[in-house]
């Protein structure tokens, strides 16, 4: 039965056509907001679960993919990918680690904070906790590394891999003995063969026999393994004291048989015979290239540059002829070489006017300025020195070449006066004053060096490293002693050395003797591994503290020409 309040049915007989689509309409809407309403608060809730699922899905294959590419040495198309994933999901331990790597391989310290990020999220592995170590030990954050090396040790699992790493820590802060002793503990741990090779080379490194023989009995079994493994190993022992042992042409051969071996290790194989046996000199030198000089083009250039270290100059000549020394940039600096060592400058003179070398025109300017000053033409040599600075400005990595090639053969007035040009360039500033501190130095004089650090810091007033050494030497030259600036710089970055000498030095000036000798409390010192004038400042600082015999022994190992004068009077007392 019906209720009362229910209304009869509608009998669309009765109805007009109108009505009855107004009746239709209205039988629709009631059955999409009966039905549809449902649906699509599903489908709402569904695409709000599946977006977040989906977005993971994609981040992780541009993550996987950036894997991939970079297995096959794509770097900027797996930086591409990685940069992707890390932009989608920027929490993402695979997004994390896939762009770490990237810029790991790309040399980038960058990648040392993208690693600490993932390791302190809690989403990171102990494998990423030890890729995070390598990468601090690799762009020195000893700091870091330790700490890291300490935290993997605890966490279990790599206790091998952690001493292994903790080793080479001690050996980045000089402590010797307790890297060998880490290196030890990785042995017994099962940390591979590399904790082997690595005290193997320290005991090389004591050179007395008894270090001499356990490091060769860490090394003998390992030098008869076919991989990679042997091949480290024997390269460690030819290049030690071992070398002297009847067992060395044994590994000799070993070395130029071993099926891992590269040209390259082939050609010290071949050094280290000639060691051995220095009368067997031109048989090695024949044999070597009779095996590589029909070899391809890379194989060639190798055995030329051998060639050139043991002055075989007429050989390199024949090797690399000079119609394919054109091909290639490296192959005619090695021809040049050749003809350099013959004193064939006319003829390189010739070859240098030459249309299409393959060499930048810095580089020919610095061949022709050479040429020209050992055939006398001295002011012609000024001349290109001068165009090859002019030359090389606009790019970094050639500046360099061309500063180190001047360098080395003495031509330090011309670049001098080139950099200081150059120093008034912003777009060159940076690197022209960094070439020309060492050439002040040679001077000797503090206030020479004063003065090119005080228009250095008005060209880089952000640079903290020329804030502390135009602060040192206006407290060497007697201008200024600024305590404060000293304890702020070497408070924001303690691990460096150079500022704790600044504000050592500047509190010794200051006649805060103790304060000077504490700045260095906690710091492990090695004073031949420090720089000549920290050395001077801390046999200053322990004398005035009354530790004369170590104020004695650090400053009689000051060599004279490699500090100031006033370096020098600052360690005078101690030196008699």
């Amino acid at each position: 039965m019906r209720d009362k309040g229910d209304k009869p049915p509608i009998d669309e007989d009765d109805l007009s056509a109108e009505e009855i689509r107004q009746l239709w309409r209205r039988r629709f809407v009631r059955r999409i907001l009966t039905l549809g309403l449902p649906a699509v608060l599903i489908l709402g809730i569904g695409i709000a679960l599946a977006v977040p699922r989906i977005k993971d899905w994609r981040a992780r294959q541009f993550a996987e993919r950036s894997d991939a590419l970079l297995a096959e040495g794509k770097l900027q198309e797996a930086f591409n990918n990685a940069s992707s994933a890390l932009q989608m999901r920027p929490q993402m331990a695979e997004a994390q680690r896939s762009y770490a790597a990237v810029l790991l391989a790309a040399g980038k310290p960058q990648s040392v904070e993208v690693l600490r990020q993932l390791v302190e999220s809690g989403r990171g592995s102990a494998d990423d906790r030890l890729q995070l170590l390598e990468a601090a030990l690799r762009f020195g954050d000893i700091a870091l590394a330790e700490r890291e090396s300490f935290a993997l040790m605890q966490q279990g699992g790599q206790t091998g891999a952690a001493l292994f790493a903790l080793a080479r820590v001690r050996i980045a802060q000089q402590r010797y003995d307790d890297a060998m002793q880490a290196l030890r503990e990785s042995i017994d741990a099962g940390g591979g063969p590399e904790p082997s090779i690595l005290l193997a080379k320290l005991r090389f490194a004591q050179n007395t026999p008894e270090s001499v023989a356990a490091a060769t009995d860490l090394l003998r079994p390992l030098a008869l393994r076919d991989d990679k493994t042997g091949l480290d190993a024997l390269m460690a022992l030819l290049a030690s004291p071992a070398l002297r042992t009847k067992e060395a042409a044994g590994w000799v051969e070993s070395l130029r048989s071993h099926p891992m071996a590269s040209t390259e290790q082939k050609l010290a194989a071949a050094s280290a015979e000639i060691q051995i046996e220095p009368s067997s000199y031109a048989e090695v030198v024949r044999k070597t290239i009779d095996l590589h000089r029909s070899g391809s083009t890379e194989e060639k250039a190798q055995l030329a540059r051998w060639l050139n270290q043991n002055r075989e100059y007429r050989a390199v000549l024949d090797t690399i002829p000079a119609d394919e020394a054109t091909t290639r940039s490296d192959l005619f600096l090695i021809r040049l070489d050749a003809m350099a060592g013959l004193g064939d400058w006319k003829g390189i003179t010739t070859l240098l006017r030459g249309e299409n070398l393959p060499l930048q025109t810095p580089v020919i300017m610095l061949y022709r300025g050479r040429a020209s000053r050992e055939t006398g033409d001295a002011e012609a040599a000024v001349s290109f020195y001068r165009r090859a600075v002019i030359e090389a400005a606009p790019s970094p990595e050639v500046m360099w070449y061309v500063i180190d090639y001047l360098q080395r053969v003495g031509e330090d007035a011309v670049l001098e006066q080139e950099l200081t040009r150059l120093t008034e360039n912003p777009a060159t500033a940076r690197q022209a004053f960094q070439a020309l501190v060492p050439i002040v130095q040679k001077r000797q004089d503090a206030e020479t060096l004063f003065q090119l650090y005080d228009r250095m810091i008005k060209k880089l007033p952000a640079e903290r490293a020329v804030q502390n050494d135009r602060r040192y030497f206006a407290a060497l030259t007697g201008r200024s002693l600024d305590v404060a600036g000293a304890q702020e710089l070497a408070a924001a970055e303690p691990q460096m050395l150079a500022y704790r000498i600044t504000l050592s030095f500047i509190l010794l000036k200051n006649g805060q003797n103790e304060a000077a000798l504490r700045v260095f409390d906690g710091v492990t010192l090695d004073p031949a591994q420090i720089q000549p004038y920290q050395r001077a400042v801390l046999a200053a600082v322990l004398g005035a503290n009354g530790r004369k015999n170590e104020a004695q022994q650090l400053a009689r190992n000051v060599p004279g020409e490699a500090v100031t004068a006033k370096e020098f009077e600052l360690i005078a007392p101690y030196r008699e």
